[in-house]
């Protein structure tokens, strides 16, 4: 829905992906289903043939059969062609309204996100990847390993700050795997990770789900300010099954991040489960990869959606069929 546009900033060219017009965007969607109505009209299985090139044809019957199979596929071919056009007017609302959508997530994601910014940017500015030094009391992932030890002797020490030990260590090591440069921050600090001197992870670890609703379980997530204006990812992981979500901080609409247990397609950090793959690309690739993840999300809830209806409608019908043969009269 966005697109590139190239940008010139002291005296370097560079990529901007930026907002479609709606204009932009009809205007590229009328040529994009004309196209296809063109090929879906092309494919139309019943052939145009005249009462007389059937007559000449090897397995031909007599004149008034052909007459009738003629006006029976120009009918036919009439329904055809209805249901093309119904396909293409039906797709043509459906993406405008998805348009819609999508832009009105975005807007709410760059109000929300610039909102907090202002907030804790006023305390202090944010650091720059690239500039940032290492400090002078910067831990290694061998000094956290001893400390997760230690911490696990003492009863006092909860439990939750353990895992979030461990699942800093967890990240690192898959990182380093990957072929990352990685290395941490300082103790207490907002972020955790930088990685490849580009991007600043926030490392979160969980391991018991809380129950939201009928049937459903979620893990939760919390995050502070400071936490989701200072980083560019949330890195979470879920202990088990093990499970990593990379999550861009400005993909996020609230302070809270809850992923479902067991239901997939109301998960809407679908998109970026394993996706270790976002942190090789340039920062400039971020507002396009939000905007697929949006896309994503709102077709796998509209896909879920058409699976519970039908699956209520069986459900009804089997329930008429059952009570219908139950209140059926017997015949002695």
């Amino acid at each position: 829905m966005g697109k590139w546009k190239i940008v010139k900033e002291n005296g370097k060219f560079s990529k901007e992906w930026i907002k479609e017009t709606k204009e932009e965007f009809l205007s590229n969607l009328n040529k994009k289903l004309e196209k296809e109505y063109k090929e879906l009209y092309k494919n139309i299985p019943i052939p145009r043939k005249t009462i007389g090139e059937r007559l000449k044809e090897q397995n031909a019957g007599t004149f008034k059969e052909e007459q009738t199979n003629y006006w029976r596929d120009i009918r036919k071919r009439r329904n055809c062609e209805k249901n093309v056009k119904k396909t293409i007017d039906k797709k043509k609302v459906y993406l405008i309204q998805e348009y819609d959508k999508v832009y009105e997530i975005l807007e709410k994601q760059r109000v929300f996100f610039s909102r907090i910014k202002n907030d804790t940017l006023r305390r202090a500015p944010k650091k720059d990847a690239t500039n940032w030094k290492k400090p002078k009391n910067w831990y290694s992932i061998d000094s956290l390993e001893e400390t997760i030890i230690h911490y696990k002797k003492h009863k006092d020490v909860a439990g939750a700050m353990i895992l979030g030990l461990e699942t800093e260590v967890d990240a690192f090591k898959k990182l380093t795997t990957l072929g990352h440069s990685v290395f941490g921050t300082y103790e207490f600090a907002p972020s955790d990770l930088i990685v490849d001197e580009t991007y600043f992870l926030d490392c979160k670890g969980t391991k018991s789900t809380y129950k939201t609703g009928y049937n459903t379980n979620n893990y939760n997530i919390t995050i502070s300010k400071s936490e989701l204006v200072e980083n560019d990812f949330i890195l979470v992981k879920i202990v088990d099954p093990e499970t990593w979500y990379v999550i861009p901080t400005t993909y996020l609409t609230s302070l809270y991040i809850s992923i479902p247990d067991t239901i997939e397609n109301t998960n809407k950090y679908k998109y970026f489960k394993n996706r270790w793959d976002l942190l090789k690309l340039p920062k400039n690739e971020l507002p396009r990869i939000i905007e697929e993840a949006i896309v994503y999300s709102l077709r796998n809830r509209e896909e879920s959606a058409e699976k519970t209806k039908k699956a209520r409608g069986k459900r009804a019908y089997q329930k008429t069929k059952e009570k219908a043969h139950t209140t059926m009269p017997t015949t002695e």
